[in-house]
C-alpha cells in the first residue's frame, strides 16, 4: 500500500504547482515505465532460466490434442508472466489513470497516450477467452502441475513434446 501512498502524494503535489506538471508527470511516468520494463526483463529472465518439464509431463501432454496442448502453453505461460509483473504493471496503470485526470501538455499527454496504448491491447483477453474454452478437466489436471505454477517457456516446452 506504499506504492498507493506514494502516488497520491505526488499526484497532489503536481496538482499544487502547475508550472512545473509537465516535466514532473514526464519523469514519473518514465520511472513506472522504466520499473515495469525492469520487471518484463526480471520475469524473462525467470522464464530462461527454467529447464523443460520431464519426460513424464511430456508424455502427458502428448495424451492430449497437438491444439488444445499449443493454447493451453502459450495462454498458461502468458498468464503466469503477466502475474510475475503485476505489481509494476499495477503501478504503472495507477500512474496512468492519475496522469490522465492532469492537464498535461502535449508531449506528456502524447507519452502517455502512447505507454496506454501499448499496456492495454486485447491480446490477453483473447489469449484468456481461448484458454477458457479448453476442456475443464484438461485444464484442471495441468494447471495441477507444479511445473506449470511458476512462469515458463510455452514454445520450448512444445518444441520438446513435438520432439518425440
Amino acid at each position: 500500500m506504499k506504492w498507493f501512498t506514494r502516488t497520491a502524494v505526488w499526484v497532489f503535489a503536481v496538482v499544487s504547482a502547475a508550472p512545473a506538471v509537465a516535466s514532473e508527470a514526464r519523469t514519473y511516468l518514465g520511472e513506472r515505465v522504466e520499473a515495469y520494463e525492469q520487471a518484463i526483463e526480471r520475469c524473462e529472465k525467470q522464464v530462461r532460466a527454467r529447464s523443460l518439464p520431464g519426460d513424464e509431463l511430456l508424455e502427458q501432454l502428448r495424451q492430449y490434442e497437438l491444439k488444445q496442448v499449443r493454447v493451453f502453453l502459450i495462454a498458461r505461460a502468458q498468464l503466469l508472466e503477466s502475474q510475475c509483473e503485476r505489481p509494476e504493471l499495477t503501478e504503472l496503470s495507477y500512474a496512468i489513470g492519475m496522469l490522465k485526470r492532469l492537464d498535461l501538455s502535449g508531449k506528456t499527454a502524447g507519452r502517455l497516450k502512447a505507454v496506454e496504448d501499448l499496456l492495454y491491447t486485447p491480446s490477453p483477453w483473447r489469449f484468456r477467452e481461448r484458454y477458457e474454452s479448453l476442456p475443464e478437466s484438461m485444464r484442471e489436471a495441468l494447471e495441477g502441475e507444479a511445473y506449470f505454477q511458476e512462469p515458463f517457456d510455452g514454445v520450448a516446452v512444445l518444441e520438446a513434446m513435438r520432439a518425440e
